[in-house]
This record gives C-alpha cells, structure tokens and sequence, in this order.
C-alpha cells in the first residue's frame, strides 16, 4: 500500500530531507559555484606575483600562506557557528572572501600586503566551507547522499573548467587595474545568493564528549585524514602552479582546466550513481591511481594533447576520491558528532593542497615543476594500487575507516 499524506500536501521528494530542502540546496549549489568562479581566477596569482617581481620563494610562500589562514578558518568556524549559526557563518566567510579578493588589486606589489590578502582570503574560506558542506548536507536525504553530496562538493572546483581562461582573457585585456573589479562579480552575485536561502534546516550542536584531542588519537580517523590529505596534495598543484606550468609550455589553460572539471562534474553526476555501491577502499584506491597518472602522463610529455588526457584522467580520480572519503566520515558518525571530525577531516585536506606551494616554491630551483609532477603521480599511483590490492585481497578493509560509535548517554 502507498503511504498515505494528509490533505493538500505531498510526499517530500526522497532526495531530500523535505519538498524546501530541494530549493535551499540548489540555491547553495548555484551560490557556491558563482563564488568559486571568481576564486577560480586565483589561478593565475603565481603568474601574477612573479610578474610583479617576487622571487619564487617570495611566491610559494604568498601561495602558500592561504592553507595556514584556511586551517585558522576551519578552527574559528565551529566557534562562530555555535553563536551565529552555520548560515551566518557562512555568509560571514563569503562576505570576507570577497573583501580579500578585492584587496589584491591594491596588495599585489607589496609582499607584506600580500601576506595579509591571501591570508585573510584563505581564513575566509576556512570560515565559510565547514559551515557551507553541513548546510548542503543537512538538506539531503541518506538514500541519495553520495551523488547530490559529491554535486554540491564538485562546485568548489567545477569553476576551472573555464575560469582560469577566461580570467586570462579579461588580464589581457584589463591589466591587473581593472581585472580584480571585474572578475569579483560572480562572487558578489553568490554572497547576495546566500542572503537568499531562508529557514535553513539546523544542525544539532555537537555532543559535549566529543573533543579534538580524543579525535586526534583515534587511529581510524588519522589513517581517514592522511588519505584525504594526500588527494589534497595532489589537487594542490592545480590552482597553485598548474596554470603557470601550461602557460610555460605553450599549452592553452582550458585543455587541462576544462577537461579536468568537466570530466569531475561528469564523475561525480553520471559514473557515481553507477558505482555508489561498490566498497569504498577500492573506489577511493582507483581514484587515487587514477589522480597519479594524469600526472605522470603530462609530467612525461607536457603537450596538448597530453594535457587533455591528464585532465580526464585526474578530474575523474578527483572526483571519485572526496565525497567517497567525506561521506565515510559522514556515515561513521552521529549527527551531533560531526562537527570537529568534519573540521579535522577539512584540515587535513587544506593542509596537503597548500602544502604544494611551499614545497615547489622552497625546491623550484633544484626540482623543476615537470619532475614534481612526476615524482607526486608515481607516488599517488602506487598508493592507490596499493588500496586497490588491499580493497581486493582484503575485503574487510574496504569497509569504513571509522566505525559508528553510539553516543555517550
């Protein structure tokens, strides 16, 4: 028998947690994806600073600096969220990015003024993305969590499918005095589009047990963070140096960019659904080799129409990897025990992307980009073949790294 409704109403669509929630999360969707079209455009501030004479150690640090501000950001995030709320505090942060994204246009020539941009940039976005991901995830029902979730995650970096072109496009035009004016409006239509979602379901506050330094020495979820850590620092390398990297071999930005997050959005949208029910071990094994090859195939021939297949090849690892990882967290964990796993596991993450640029900035002059690309690719693919053995041989391994605790009564 179908379940009966009372009078006048409808069956809330199974995707989501009821029939609003679908509106709120689509809001937060296009929202997220037209502040990450303007962040996206960060891409080209290695190439920016180098032209405004830094060195390159002066430019791995200005890079650089922006994960320790994020990591700051994530911290502040929980606290804030627990006074304001997760909305508020989202806007907050959002509100933030586009005041640091602007203040470039008047920073880029200094180093100390830098410093300060793209730090207060990065604890923007730390404050902005906890808080952003647990309002998605609170619109989503469990059934269909894993694609919507990896939907909403993919706009983040969905935007280099073409944003970094077109921001060269409009620097050559504009000049870096008009550049940062222009480029910021896709940011300042999301931060009004967040203003827009009304009446967002809460999330409970976290259980009073539940602390960082027990969450630090749990085994499990070290072994959960140092995996995702990894997959951020091979995604690193994309906005810190990779459009630095085509532009210096004569390769357009969009055949990486575009086929990268192109190939992401179709991973996440059309191959997830697919395979939502195979083991997780192997899946983020496979995405983890498949990330280290495209690396390895443009590190070993830097042309066109490498750059084309390394961009399938680590848009579709990248997306099978982090809403795989992250919804295992997700799974493992009460609702009012998320927070602080979630920050830590967003951490560790921001830790490996803005790792990169201090590591190529400190050792460009003795290991060129080309065998940085090589050495991270043979690393991240024999990591994942390594996964995927123990996720075939062992299949109890496969399973989730942290295992669902009942809550303290």
């Amino acid at each position: 028998m179908k379940p009966e409704h009372p009078a006048g109403t409808t069956a809330p669509p199974s995707h989501y947690v009821d029939a609003s929630a679908r509106l709120r999360f689509w809001l937060l969707c296009a929202s997220t994806f037209l502040i990450f079209l303007s962040n996206s455009a960060t891409a080209l501030l290695a190439v920016l600073f180098e032209q405004a004479g830094h060195s390159d150690l002066a430019v791995g640090q200005l890079l650089a600096v922006y994960g320790l501000g994020a990591l700051a950001g994530i911290l502040a995030s929980g606290f804030v969220a627990r006074s304001l709320g997760a909305l508020t505090t989202a806007r907050l942060g959002t509100a933030l990015m586009l005041g640091s994204y602007l203040s470039y246009a008047l920073s880029l020539h200094s180093f100390p003024l830098a410093l300060a941009s793209r730090l207060t940039h990065g604890f923007a976005y730390g404050l902005m993305l906890a808080p952003a991901m647990l309002l998605a995830k609170a619109q989503l029902s469990p059934r269909y969590f894993v694609t919507l979730f990896g939907v909403y995650a993919s706009m983040i970096p969905l935007p280099n499918a073409f944003g970094p072109s077109a921001a060269a496009w409009l620097l050559e035009r504009l000049g870096t005095d008009g550049f940062f004016v222009l480029s910021a409006v896709p940011m300042a239509l999301g931060v009004l589009g967040l203003l827009c979602v009304r009446h967002a379901r809460p999330h409970r506050t976290l259980a009073p047990h539940c602390r960082y330094g027990q969450l630090i020495r749990h085994v499990a979820l070290q072994k959960l963070c140092a995996i995702v850590c990894i997959v951020g620092l091979m995604f690193g390398v994309v906005p810190s140096y990779m459009a630095s990297f085509l532009i210096a071999h004569g390769i357009p930005l969009a055949a990486f960019f575009t086929t990268f997050s192109t190939t992401m959005f179709a991973g996440r949208f059309l191959v997830a659904p697919l395979i939502e029910k195979l083991p997780h071990g192997g899946v983020v094994g496979a995405g983890i080799l498949a990330m280290g090859l495209g690396f390895l195939v443009l590190g070993h021939a830097p042309t066109l129409p490498h750059a084309l297949a390394a961009g399938v090849s680590f848009g579709l690892g990248y997306s099978l990897c982090y809403p795989r990882l992250s919804a295992m967290l997700v799974a493992s964990f009460a609702d009012n025990e998320r927070e602080k796993p979630l920050a830590l596991f967003n951490m560790a993450f921001v830790a490996g992307t803005y790792a990169i640029p201090w590591l190529v900035g400190a050792l460009h002059s003795h290991i060129p980009l080309t065998n940085m690309l090589l050495i991270l690719g043979l690393g991240a693919a024999g990591l994942g073949l390594a996964q995927l053995a123990t996720a075939l041989f062992r299949p109890s391994a496969a399973k989730p790294l942290v295992h669902t605790r009942e809550p303290h009564r």
